[in-house]
């Protein structure tokens, strides 16, 4: 299954923690094109205002599932021209940085 989890931030703190800020698991599907379909188009405004990230992760069957396959995205133009929010937003695919971790956000 591809779960896909939404997230505020995609820093560390001062002492080396990662910190992700509020996370958000809004879904999951079956196959990869129906979950990237949704997250490139903000499928039910999972942005929610304060998400400027998301992740896709494929997780094998069981308890505390290994990260198979995923694919990070950031929010592309949170607000408009005018400064207001941009109510047609769309997130991007973008590299997924070396310390980015291989476990589960969403189960585990």
């Amino acid at each position: 299954m591809y779960f896909i989890t939404t997230f505020q931030r995609l820093q560390k703190d001062d002492k080396g923690w990662l910190d992700f800020g509020d996370e958000r698991t809004v879904g999951f599907y079956s196959n990869l094109k129906n979950a990237q379909e949704s997250v490139i188009s903000n499928a039910g405004d999972m942005c929610e205002t304060i998400y400027e990230y998301a992740v896709i992760q494929k997780l094998e069957e069981g308890l505390y599932p290994t990260v198979e396959y995923q694919e990070l995205y950031k929010i592309k133009d949170i607000v408009d021209e005018r400064g207001f929010y941009n109510f047609n937003l769309t997130y991007e695919q973008i590299e997924i940085p070396e310390w980015f971790p291989l476990y589960g956000l969403d189960i585990g």
